[in-house]
């Protein structure tokens, strides 16, 4: 491992590649028309002038809370799903029993977040 690394630094050393790469990351962070700290003070005054500049938020802050919290719980079933090996149910037995399990699934974990989302049958 030791000598890995001390390879890699040699390779990073003595091939001209990095060292222009760096050179140019160098020369793109530092072409700025005024200095960081002028940059700060004239945002900062910007927000205040345009009290809070509401048209520079992103727009997943107007993404209600439900919305999220759904997705999230549709994501969370399809991942189960798919990593348990769901598959179709051979037998009408065989579908009753996987489909009260799902439901079992489904309502522990809605209680756990404290919903009565999921009606009973």
């Amino acid at each position: 491992m030791a000598e890995d690394l001390r390879d890699a630094i040699q390779e990073m050393l003595n091939n001209n590649t990095y060292r222009e790469a760096m050179k140019q990351t160098s020369r793109t962070y530092h072409n700025r028309m005024i200095p960081p700290g002028d940059e700060l003070v004239h945002l900062i005054e910007y927000v205040v002038r345009t009290n809070g500049a509401h048209h520079y938020r992103s727009a997943a802050l107007l993404v209600p809370w439900q919305l999220i919290s759904e997705s999230f719980s549709l994501t969370y079933l399809a991942v189960i799903f798919v990593f348990t090996g769901f598959k179709e149910p051979t037998s009408e037995e065989e579908h009753n029993r996987v489909k009260i399990k799902i439901k079992t699934t489904i309502k522990s974990k809605f209680s756990k977040m404290g919903s009565d989302l999921i009606e009973s049958d």
